[in-house]
């Protein structure tokens, strides 16, 4: 189809079509073509799309707010990346904290893939596990992303994906690795798993 319209367009350049009406013709096909990039774009993820979510790894309970992974964290962020060795991660999210980031690290850097932060704020609180889920899919259609989250966020996320009446993760429970599965059809799919 592009050969034919380029075809078309230098067998116009050398007919005797005045110069406006080549130019409204060109206008024209700019706007076909912008028009179809646009509904390329906004058409839905076809493909099923995996999410591994877990939430991070040992916080140290001295360092207020934003603390780093205790050295058993450390250990666990080093197991994430070797569970996941096999499982091809396109992609990886974490918080804005430390800690969410930190167990994404050796994933990270085995991968050599970033870590895109996407916050977690009270003003998006509503909000941001369908900002997740659109960003992913529109990024990573059909393929596999790991996510690090918190104890009170996880359940937010899977609640709103897959349906469920999730209640917060106990604060000393680590080991919890959760398998979502965002079908075309805008459903989820969650297996529940330890490591």
């Amino acid at each position: 189809m592009v050969v034919d319209v380029f075809d078309f367009v230098r067998t116009l350049r050398f007919s005797s079509l005045s110069k406006i009406h080549m130019q409204r013709f060109l206008v024209l096909l700019m706007f076909i073509s912008v028009g179809s990039l646009t509904w390329v774009k906004a058409q839905e993820c076809s493909l099923s799309t995996t999410v591994v979510l877990v939430r991070h790894a040992e916080k140290a309970l001295d360092q207020g707010n934003d603390p780093e992974l205790t050295e058993a964290g450390k250990v666990r962020a080093t197991r994430l990346a070797s569970y996941l060795d096999n499982a091809d991660v396109a992609g990886l999210y974490a918080t804005q904290f430390k800690r969410t980031q930190a167990t994404l690290l050796d994933l990270s850097t085995k991968r050599n893939l970033p870590v895109q932060v996407m916050e977690v704020l009270p003003s998006n609180w509503n909000t941001f596990s369908e900002v997740l889920s659109r960003h992913i899919q529109a990024h990573y259609c059909g393929k596999t992303v790991a996510v690090a989250h918190h104890s009170n966020t996880i359940p937010q996320i899977i609640n709103t994906w897959v349906g469920t009446q999730m209640k917060d993760i106990d604060d000393a429970d680590y080991e919890n690795i959760f398998i979502l599965t965002l079908h075309p059809s805008n459903t989820a799919s969650l297996i529940r798993a330890r490591f």
